[in-house]
């Protein structure tokens, strides 16, 4: 289901796209053996996926749109939805977080329409950016993940100093591209990001939302496949 009916935007320069949930989903196999190492029972590993990224919808507030969620409340969130115990949120979160790039990578799975989808978009002549909150690892990340030769512009918050949904981030990945934000769009999981690229002047953000987390509460165009994307950018080439 797409969810941009009534969205009729300019045809984009460019799309910056964030990695974690949108291009490259976690790894829900991983996640669940960690935990059943640890605890002693079986966790789905298609509810331990959807509990890491339903974390992140529940700390959305409307009405303090650029504020995240609180760790305390992603980590409650996280338990909840993972089928731990509330007193296992704590551990069970640290347990994960110390695992991540020494025994587990949380996110692995790249989308299958990704390698499609990104090469679609630059044979319509669309430059193509990461605008990510990631860590050192961000370029060995996208080199296993045979995504880096996609991205001539990769901005990490670790290495500009500032993470979503500040709108300087943003501005910066316009920046790089040699474009004015206005020319750019945006696709990100959180509707935290969509205000900080809506904030930054990009003339479209685009909401991967592949769990209808957001279905209701949020106002941008939502999409659950990464294909629904070409759907949009084919409409808005003929309007042009």
């Amino acid at each position: 289901m797409t969810h941009f009916q009534n969205f009729i935007p300019k045809r984009p320069l460019a799309v910056c796209f964030d990695i974690g949930n949108v291009l490259v989903l976690p790894n829900g196999e991983n996640m669940a053996d960690l935990l059943a190492e640890r605890y002693g029972v079986l966790f789905d590993p298609e509810r331990c996926r959807y509990a890491l990224m339903r974390a992140d919808s529940e700390g959305y507030d409307p009405q303090r749109p650029l504020q995240g969620h609180t760790p305390a409340s992603m980590k409650r969130s996280f338990a909840k939805h993972a089928g731990l115990l509330p007193e296992q949120a704590e551990e069970a979160w640290e347990l994960l977080m110390t695992a991540n790039r020494t025994v587990i990578r949380w996110w692995s799975d790249v989308d299958p329409q990704a390698g499609h989808v990104l090469t679609t978009l630059a044979d319509h002549g669309v430059q193509l950016a990461v605008v990510s909150n990631a860590d050192e690892y961000l370029l060995p990340d996208l080199r296993d993940f045979g995504l880096i030769e996609h991205f001539p512009v990769i901005i990490n918050s670790n290495a500009v100093g500032v993470s979503k949904p500040d709108p300087l981030i943003y501005r910066i990945g316009a920046e790089q591209l040699g474009l004015r934000p206005e020319e750019c769009w945006y696709i990100g999981d959180t509707a935290q990001e969509m205000h900080g690229a809506q904030e930054a002047g990009y003339g479209g953000m685009i909401h991967f939302d592949p769990l209808n987390l957001y279905e209701g509460i949020v106002e941008f165009p939502r999409i659950q496949s990464l294909d629904q994307l070409l759907v949009l950018f084919e409409d808005t080439v003929e309007a042009r």
